[in-house]
């Protein structure tokens, strides 16, 4: 996947909401800092994709 890009939004206690936008489609995730968990904001059924794009959340959370 080419050309990510991650926008952050507002942050409410340790939920922290983020849009990706990539290949065309935009996703709608949240990060819970407690349990460091990504919840989905929107139905996702491609496993193989949700894992992509739970991993480039991942690793723009490790490198910001």
């Amino acid at each position: 996947m080419d050309n990510v890009n991650i926008n952050p939004g507002i942050k409410r206690g340790m939920k922290q909401p983020f849009t990706i936008m990539t290949g065309g489609r935009i996703y709608f995730l949240s990060h819970d800092e407690s349990t460091d968990a990504i919840v989905w904001n929107m139905f996702m059924d491609d496993s193989d994709l949700k894992i992509n794009i739970e991993k480039m959340l991942r690793s723009y959370l490790t490198n910001h």
